[in-house]
């Protein structure tokens, strides 16, 4: 059983995401204290697949330790314990966790995927759920999940794109094979990279697309969400948008370095979203 009795739940959320983290500092208070309480617990699991090497007997434990907790066997892990009362609290749907779990277990089998459908399996547990737990946490209507799920699917999609090079580096891919086919790149030659800059300079840029297809469907679903809640959601979909420009000005800088707008540049862009009046 893990030991958790006493730990900061938000520096979990600060140090895994700073788009998402400084973009969410405007929710109201309530709010705050309900995403970090959900981001604590899938950044926690995310954090031990993602650990070089995987961390899969923490992982395991952790797992276990959660399925004992909804069983009725109290664990003194804070952050399972936090992120059940949230459940309960906004009935999560146990599939939407159960699937989260799976996509999990997919990066800690090092899956390779053939096909676009292929990588959106892992895509629907490890980051469309997550649109679903915030529409919960947004008390909003079931018209707003599909919409939902694809802002999610984006986000994570654009992470793929963004962070290029740490995957190499876990050996871990989640572009599908067939894309590398369409552009002339072997797999493996990507996976070492082993690539000439135009080619992966077109095929990077297809991703971009990609992303930017299903933001802008996501973002359709804005207006579903009552407009105190709405500036931390618009305000990370422009910066994801700024990453996305930047990469694709420069596809080759993400073997380089990793994009991500400044915090100062968030709190810009969400006062400028404050005072448009279209907004």
């Amino acid at each position: 059983m893990t030991k958790t009795t006493d730990v900061n739940l938000k520096g979990i959320f600060q140090s895994g995401s700073k788009t998402f983290y400084n973009s969410s500092l405007f929710f109201p208070n309530d709010v705050l204290e309900d995403v970090v309480r959900l981001y604590a617990f899938v950044r926690t699991i995310d954090d031990f697949v993602d650990f070089s090497p995987a961390k899969k007997e923490e992982y395991m434990i952790f797992k276990e330790d959660y399925r004992r907790h909804i069983s009725g066997r109290k664990t003194d892990n804070e952050i399972i314990r936090s992120f059940v009362e949230l459940k309960n609290q906004k009935k999560f749907s146990d599939s939407w966790i159960d699937s989260f779990f799976e996509s999990m277990e997919m990066d800690l089998e090092g899956r390779s995927y053939e096909t676009i459908e292929d990588t959106n399996r892992y895509v629907y547990g490890s980051a469309e759920v997550i649109g679903l737990f915030m529409c919960k946490i947004f008390s909003l209507p079931p018209s707003s999940y599909k919409s939902a799920m694809m802002f999610g699917k984006a986000l994570q999609y654009i992470n793929f794109v963004r962070d290029v090079k740490e995957d190499i580096a876990l050996k871990r891919i989640y572009f599908p094979n067939e894309d590398f086919s369409r552009y002339g790149i072997l797999r493996e030659d990507f996976l070492h990279c082993r690539f000439k800059n135009k080619p992966f300079s077109r095929f990077m840029r297809f991703q971009v697309r990609r992303c930017l297809d299903w933001l802008c469907q996501g973002e359709k679903g804005l207006v579903e969400i009552p407009r105190r809640l709405r500036l931390p959601v618009k305000t990370a979909s422009d910066m994801y948008k700024w990453t996305l420009k930047k990469i694709w000005n420069d596809p080759t800088i993400v073997l380089e370095k990793k994009i991500r707008p400044s915090r100062h540049f968030v709190f810009y862009k969400a006062m400028s979203n404050i005072f448009n009046s279209t907004f």
